[in-house]
């Protein structure tokens, strides 16, 4: 039996490997810090709709049918706002960037095991120290997604019978009309 749980080991040597090669969601508090910060860019241009599966609860009625919104990667270079290995957004940056590449295990912070060969290959292997800013992290985005999935539900109630009001623009304008402004 262990007593201790083995110390975490990561550190983050700005590589931007984790930004070209993961999909970022974005939940409706990510959409509205990046369009505080970027007002004039296009939400095509940096928000990608992929299709998703009925059971989602975070699948949206865009374009007549159900989507997921991520973050925009281009092929060769990962993230829209990736620019020399730095983030074009970091305030605004979506909570799953915030986090990465940790998730709360049965009963502590551990690297996801979806990142964990990432993390070898790329990563520094330092005594992580800053468990209680990551736990905030983790708690934030549960709540950030908890009330996304609500919105995403009434807004697919309201359009599901109405293609023409289907569009990214349309959502993202009911989003700022009916969300509390994220921080």
């Amino acid at each position: 039996m262990k007593l201790f749980a083995p110390r975490l080991r990561f550190g983050c040597n700005q590589c931007g490997d984790c930004c070209r090669q993961m999909r970022v969601p974005l939940s409706h508090a990510d959409v509205l810090r990046i369009r505080r910060l970027r007002p004039d860019q296009p939400l095509a241009s940096w928000i990608q709709v992929y299709p998703a599966e009925p059971d989602d609860l975070e699948a949206v009625w865009i374009g007549e049918r159900l989507s997921l919104l991520t973050l925009r990667t281009r092929p060769e270079t990962g993230c829209i706002f990736l620019n020399q290995n730095r983030c074009g957004i970091y305030a605004a940056r979506p909570r799953p960037c915030r986090s990465w590449p940790f998730e709360r295990g049965s009963r502590q912070l551990r690297i996801a095991p979806a990142y964990a060969l990432m993390v070898s290959l790329s990563c520094e292997s330092t005594p992580f120290k800053d468990h209680k800013a990551v736990e905030a992290e983790i708690d934030a985005s549960q709540r950030e997604y908890a009330q996304f999935r609500q919105l995403v539900q009434a807004w697919n109630q309201a359009v599901v019978k109405v293609p023409e009001r289907q569009t990214l623009e349309a959502f993202v304008h009911y989003l700022t009309s009916v969300a509390e402004p994220a921080p």
